[in-house]
């Protein structure tokens, strides 16, 4: 019996040798697919990440075969996630709370730890040089209720000024562009990836920055899950966490393999590539803000974007069992 327990074992230690020998590496289970959502494809805080951990073998070194699927909006995401057509996805922390409390059997796994900057612009020829004298200006959001809309109106709230903004829904970035450029609407409500490309070009000027009306402990972008997805396939959702802070990590360290990305794929000029780089910003992926997710909740319930009885409980939110 011992003599065929320690052949058995000299067996095994053989195969193994042999699959080092050839693969370089350990014989590995087959990837486990994960169908990846974004709510845009060329926004390069959600895009880059994944092209990066795609490009230099994160993934497939940790077992994923990703299948990226980029949507036109973050609810037309959430209602493949909720039909069970997505298993991990790509948001603001904010977006996500409001898309759980509605239903989202969502779960977040990773807290990216970065700020997606946004702002109220207006025209470089425009009068306006301050919040207050928005009022009675036709505001340019994506739609009513959208995420640009609630961040509007809690800026209002703030300085007083509620039910004094005119809000206009002109739908996606192009159209929002183009009905400031026609004179359409007087200002729009755009995040730093809209923004940064007119700026550089000379056609608007900010007037409001979200980030002084938002407390200074804030959750930002993040990672979620279908609660079904995290429960059955546990480390899938691991280690797509970890390829994907892999990816950000080597982002953060190789600007001009960024730049470059940013001019091929997302089709940014040098100039506006290098001013979007610095905003590039991850964490490591050890920890989540749980505080900053109680403010932002705070934030919404404040501006009265959510109601107390649908804000879910923090252990319906969030888990930081997938983290490294």
């Amino acid at each position: 019996m011992l003599r065929k327990a320690v052949l058995t074992v000299v067996c095994l230690l053989f195969i193994m040798g042999v699959a080092l020998a050839v693969t370089g590496g350990p014989l590995s289970l087959a990837a486990e697919k994960v169908r990846f959502g974004t709510p845009h494809k060329l926004e390069p805080h959600h895009n880059l990440a994944l092209l990066a951990a795609d490009e230099k073998g994160f993934f497939k070194e940790e077992g994923v075969e990703l299948d990226w699927i980029p949507f036109k909006g973050g609810r037309r995401m959430q209602r493949a996630v909720i039909a069970g057509r997505v298993d991990m996805a790509s948001t603001l922390t904010i977006f996500f709370i409001n898309g759980v409390s509605k239903g989202l059997p969502g779960l977040l796994v990773a807290d990216l730890q970065m700020f997606n900057p946004f702002f109220i612009s207006v025209p470089t020829n425009s009068p306006i040089k301050e919040a207050r004298e928005l009022t009675g200006v036709k505001i340019g959001i994506s739609r009513i209720g959208s995420l640009s809309h609630l961040y509007v109106q809690a800026i209002a709230k703030k300085l007083g000024l509620e039910g004094q903004f005119k809000f206009i829904g002109v739908g996606g970035y192009l159209s929002m562009v183009a009905a400031l450029k026609t004179g359409s609407i007087g200002a729009m409500a755009t995040d730093f990836f809209v923004t940064m490309p007119l700026k550089l070009r000379g056609e608007v000027r900010s007037v409001v920055e979200l980030t002084d009306y938002l407390p200074d402990d804030w959750a930002g972008l993040a990672l979620y899950a279908h609660r079904d997805f995290a429960k059955n396939n546990g480390q899938a959702v691991r280690n797509f966490v970890k390829s994907y802070f892999r990816g950000t990590e080597f982002i953060m360290k190789n600007r001009r393999w960024t730049i470059d990305k940013m001019k091929s794929f997302v089709g940014y000029s040098e100039a506006v590539a290098q001013a979007t780089y610095p905003v590039l910003r991850w964490g490591k992926g050890d920890k989540i803000n749980i505080k900053g997710i109680k403010n932002v909740i705070r934030f919404m319930l404040d501006s009265g974007f959510i109601t107390k009885d649908k804000v879910p409980s923090m252990d319906k939110l969030v888990t930081t069992k997938f983290i490294q």
